[in-house]
């Protein structure tokens, strides 16, 4: 039997237990402080915190969870999905089973309460939850309510698509251009006007594509694109000549603004352009309008005073010879003088054609019949060139002066076989036509019923620059003086123009020429 403890032991045994009962009441006070600390912290996340058993039950939520669900019932009693989405097995592609699975960190955006009607969008994380034995059997999940980022980025995308929708249906040519001058953006309106696709012309350089290295004029385009990309500022609004993927000129007036990083460096040149091929063309009539009004102003003021020195040099000519005998050795000379002034005569006839004003003498003429006239006695002076008549049976007439239309079909006759000087084929035809078979001309034609008149030749043809300069008048590529006197296309410019008609021609060198002239035609009887 052991012996007893002594008064003081039991003392000493009581004080021990008083320390310890101390201790531990202290130990318990530090840590409920402690836990009430760390779910003041656990609360105070301004995100959603949550503890998943390894069955997905809900052990521990922090105060936005529960602000979420409002219902404080929900620890240890139910599985996530069930309060979360009020389902009997967990969500598709859930980030805690997953975790649970392989013990790695998962996250989805998930709507809530559902995708059909989301209040809420929550990025989901989920990390793994260890035993002291290292194996997984719980989940912490990290809740963030992403709704608002959600919904602007939802809102810039619908702008975005917005701003694509308009740019894409703009009727404007909207184009982005990196600075070295290739094409990383060109809209639908863009592919359909030039004629490329989008896999054709993105990352092409717009020189070689859309924009010719010179111009017609000779401009350097390629050095313009090149100091747009370092200048843009310069060339804010420029216009200048494009090219469609088949060739065709156009005209475009640009606005051309710069894309810049965060930097302020420049990356892109963001381009729009309008079609202003139209206006240049009816800019050009009008300036050739104008010039030839001037020209004709100023010829007909010459060829009157002109004439009437002629009519006085050969007056007095014309006595000087009544007294003069045949056979005395000025009779020839006034001759000459005399058939000269006449010669000189006949010029300032064509000048004055050039530039007349009043109305001819006009009936219904078939112009067929003035054709083929013109076109014999044409064959019988050259017989090394190959006349082709193509008539229209049914052509309809035109007003005009007969004598006029003579005249201009000598002119183009003439004007065929210089061009021929070795022989060729010289084609005439007629077409009944109006004016929206003539499609886009340099001039705005009239509406209505039209005759056409068109005269090729095989000859040697023409460069633009001489083209632009056919009908003025006294302008020849021929000797002056000798062989031509540069009035015969400007006289018959101004027969067709008093006609109310028009004049075209389309030539290239070493190809031939072809004259197009049209008339409007009549409903009066031949």
């Amino acid at each position: 039997m052991a012996d007893k403890p002594s008064y003081e032991e039991l003392e000493q045994r009581i004080k021990e237990i008083e320390k310890e009962y101390v201790d531990r009441k202290k130990a318990e006070a530090a840590l409920k402080k402690n836990e009430r600390f760390l779910q003041s912290i656990f609360n105070a996340i301004q995100d959603g915190i949550s503890v998943l058993d390894s069955e997905l039950n809900i052990m521990s939520v922090n105060s936005w969870v529960q602000n979420l669900y409002l219902d404080n019932t929900i620890i240890g009693v139910k599985k996530c999905y069930e309060i979360f989405k009020g389902r009997h097995s967990p969500c598709h592609l859930c980030p805690a089973v997953k975790t649970l699975e392989d013990g790695k960190t998962h996250s989805n955006i998930i709507p809530f309460p559902s995708i059909e009607d989301p209040a809420m969008w929550l990025n989901i994380s989920t990390y793994p939850l260890k035993n002291f034995d290292g194996q997984v059997d719980g989940v912490v999940e990290h809740i963030r309510d992403i709704t608002e980022s959600k919904q602007a980025a939802e809102a810039l995308r619908q702008s975005e698509a917005r701003y694509r929708e308009l740019v894409q249906n703009a009727n404007s040519i909207i184009l982005r251009r990196n600075i070295e001058g290739k094409i990383t953006f060109f809209n639908e309106f863009a592919q359909s006007f030039f004629g490329y696709t989008e896999d054709e012309i993105i990352g092409k350089n717009v020189v070689g594509t859309i924009v010719p290295e010179k111009d017609r004029a000779g401009r350097d385009l390629a050095a313009m694109i090149k100091d747009i990309g370092l200048n843009p500022a310069k060339y804010a609004a420029n216009e200048n000549e494009n090219m469609r993927k088949n060739g065709e000129c156009v005209w475009i007036s640009w606005t051309n603004k710069a894309i810049r990083d965060k930097n302020g460096n420049i990356v892109e040149i963001l381009c729009v352009g309008n079609n202003v091929t139209e206006r240049k063309q009816l800019e050009r009539q009008l300036g050739h309008a104008l010039k030839m009004e001037s020209i004709g102003t100023l010829a007909r003021g010459i060829a009157h005073d002109f004439n009437n020195m002629l009519m006085t040099i050969l007056g007095n000519t014309s006595l000087m010879l009544l007294h003069t005998d045949p056979g005395d050795a000025n009779y020839k000379k006034l001759k000459t003088i005399e058939e000269q002034v006449e010669s000189g005569s006949k010029l300032t006839l064509q000048l004055l054609e050039y530039a007349r004003n009043e109305k001819y003498e006009l009936k219904p003429i078939n112009l067929n019949c003035l054709v083929k006239n013109s076109a014999e006695i044409f064959g019988r002076t050259r017989k090394d060139i190959s006349i082709k008549l193509e008539l229209s049976p049914d052509l309809l007439p035109v007003e005009a002066d007969g004598n006029q239309f003579e005249q201009i079909l000598r002119n183009l006759c003439v004007n065929a076989g210089d061009a021929m000087p070795e022989g060729g084929d010289f084609i005439i035809k007629t077409f009944n036509t109006n004016h929206i078979e003539m499609g886009r001309k340099l001039y705005v034609q009239k509406p209505g019923k039209y005759v056409l008149l068109t005269v090729t030749d095989t000859g040697i043809g023409m460069d633009k620059k001489t083209q632009e300069r056919i009908f003025d008048p006294f302008f020849t590529t021929k000797e002056m003086g000798r062989r031509g006197t540069g009035l015969g296309l400007a006289s018959t410019y101004g027969i067709i123009k008093a006609h109310d008609g028009y004049i075209d021609v389309s030539s290239s060198k070493g190809h031939g020429t072809t004259l197009s002239i049209y008339l409007p035609a009549s409903e009066k009887i031949v």
